[in-house]
C-alpha cells in the first residue's frame, strides 16, 4: 500500500517561488489607487482569476512589492468549485487582509488539467460526473462523457435506505467531482424497485476448462466408498435457528479444505441453490451471490437479506451443444493472482466470486 504524507513547511519568502514580471514601479499615484495613509493596502480577491487579470488587479490595489508565483500543485477543487488551467487557487496574504504596500504577495496558480491526468499511465485519472438522480443507464452514459468508458468499472448497488428513490442513483463512490482512476471500481446506490418482480432464468454454463468452473444447482453424486462427504449438506429444509436467523438448506456448512469445487461433485452447492445478481446485460460481467429461499424472501448464506434485480438457476453444462447465443453463462473466478479457487462448500456458498 502506498502511503503519501504531507509535510508542513514553515513559509519563507522567495524560497522555491518565481516572481511575477511587475507591470509597473513603486509610485505615489500607485498608492493613492490602494493604499491608505499610513501605506497599508486591502489585498483584493484574485481566486480563479487567470495570471494577468490577477498580476493587474494585485497592482490596482495597491501592491509595489514583487509578486512570487508559488509553485505546488493546486488539485482539482478549491473552495467547492473546479480550479482551470492557469488560474489562480490560492494568494498570500487573503483576501480582506491587511498589509504594508511594499510588501511581497504570494499566488499559486493550477498547472495542471483539473479534468484528467497521468495520461496514458497505470494511474490515470478522471474526474466523476455527478450521477445523483440518474437511472443506471444514464449514469453509464454520463461516465462515458467523462471519459470512463469500461462499463463493467461502475457497479450498482442496491440500498434500502429512506433518501433512495426506486431504481434511481442516491449516493456514488467516488464521489462527484473526485479524482477516480480509470481502473478503479466504482459504485452507484440506487433504491429498489419494490414492485418489481425478480427475473428468474435458466442458465446454460461454459463447459468446464482450465482455471474456470461453472456453477451448478442440481443434486451432488455420491462420493467414493468410504470418503468423507464434505459438501451437499444432509438434505434438511432451510430453517431459523433459536435466535431467529436464517440457515440455509442441509443443514451445518463444511469450512475446511478439501479437493477444489469443480463439476465433479456439483461445485460444492446444494439442492435449491440460486444466484442473486444487480445486472445481466449482453457482454458485461456482473457478480452473483449464492442465494436460498425461506419464508418466501431470499438470503445469503450469512443469513442475511439478499438484493438482486434478477435470480439464475443453473446447471452444469455436458456438452457444447448446451450452449446457446442470449443465454448468461455463470462460472468461478480465481480469487487473486496466487491461484486461489473455491476449495470448500463454505467459500462455495458465501463467495460472490
Amino acid at each position: 500500500m502506498k502511503v503519501f504524507v504531507l509535510f508542513l513547511i514553515p513559509f519563507a519568502a522567495c524560497v522555491g517561488m518565481t516572481p511575477l514580471p511587475s507591470t509597473s514601479s513603486s509610485s505615489s499615484a500607485q498608492r493613492a489607487s490602494g493604499a491608505d495613509m499610513s501605506g497599508q493596502i486591502t489585498m483584493p480577491d484574485v481566486f480563479k482569476l487567470p495570471r494577468d487579470q490577477a498580476t493587474a488587479a494585485l497592482r490596482r490595489a495597491g501592491v509595489e512589492g514583487e509578486i512570487h508565483e508559488e509553485a505546488s500543485l493546486c488539485g482539482t477543487i478549491v473552495n467547492g468549485r473546479i480550479v482551470e488551467t492557469g488560474e489562480v487557487c490560492e494568494q498570500q496574504p487573503a483576501a480582506g487582509r491587511q498589509q504594508g504596500a511594499r510588501l511581497s504577495v504570494t499566488v499559486r496558480f493550477q498547472t495542471e488539467d483539473p479534468r484528467h491526468g497521468n495520461a496514458g499511465k497505470p494511474t490515470e485519472w478522471r474526474l466523476m460526473p455527478n450521477l445523483v438522480g440518474l437511472t443506471f443507464e444514464q449514469a453509464l452514459v454520463a461516465m462515458r462523457r467523462a471519459g470512463y468508458v469500461e462499463d463493467e468499472r461502475l457497479q450498482q448497488v442496491w440500498a434500502d435506505e429512506t433518501s433512495c428513490k426506486p431504481s434511481l442513483v442516491c449516493r456514488q463512490y467516488p464521489e462527484a467531482n473526485a479524482r477516480a482512476g480509470l481502473q478503479d471500481g466504482k459504485a452507484v446506490y440506487m433504491g429498489p424497485d419494490r414492485n418489481a418482480k425478480p427475473v428468474v432464468a435458466n442458465t446454460e454454463p461454459s463447459l468446464p476448462t482450465a482455471g474456470s468452473a461453472p456453477v451448478a444447482t442440481p443434486a451432488p453424486s455420491a462420493p467414493s466408498a468410504g470418503a468423507a462427504k464434505h459438501w451437499g449438506g444432509h438434505g434438511s429444509p432451510a430453517h431459523r435457528d433459536a435466535d431467529n436467523r436464517p440457515h440455509g438448506p442441509g443443514g451445518g456448512v463444511f469450512m475446511g479444505k478439501t479437493e477444489p469445487c469443480t463439476n465433479k461433485h456439483d461445485h460444492c452447492l446444494r439442492p435449491g441453490v440460486l444466484f442473486a445478481s444487480d445486472g445481466a446485460i449482453p457482454g458485461k460481467m456482473f457478480r452473483a451471490t449464492p442465494v436460498f429461499e425461506l419464508e418466501g424472501k431470499w438470503w445469503t448464506w450469512r443469513g442475511e437479506p439478499a438484493t438482486y434485480k434478477f435470480l439464475f438457476k443453473t446447471k452444469v453444462a455436458e456438452k457444447i451443444s448446451d450452449l446457446a447465443v442470449g443465454k448468461p453463462i455463470v462460472w468461478l473466478v480465481q480469487q487473486n493472482a496466487n491461484e486461489q479457487w473455491l476449495d470448500n462448500e463454505y467459500e462455495s456458498l458465501t463467495s460472490s466470486r
